[in-house]
């Protein structure tokens, strides 16, 4: 959790908005978590960013942890 929301924290905001993407399940959730981070820091992040954007965004950035974890676990198993 704490690497989703660093990955949130740290999102570029400088989106083109030629990428309109219809929004999913997942890119709502992005959006609400995002929205109760704000609410935590004062409203310190910006809530603009499209839902689309976020879980782009989080997929790329939790992709290469999630790869690592799986392999960690599938050693500790053995």
């Amino acid at each position: 959790m704490a690497h989703m929301l660093q990955i949130l924290l740290t999102i570029d905001t400088d989106i083109p908005l030629a990428q309109v993407q219809e929004e999913s399940e997942e890119a709502r959730s992005a959006s609400s978590f995002l929205a109760e981070v704000s609410q935590y820091t004062s409203g310190c992040i910006g809530c603009g960013v499209p839902g689309w954007y976020l879980w782009v965004s989080l997929k790329n950035g939790i992709t290469p942890y999630l790869r690592c974890a799986a392999l960690f676990s599938t050693i500790c198993l053995e």
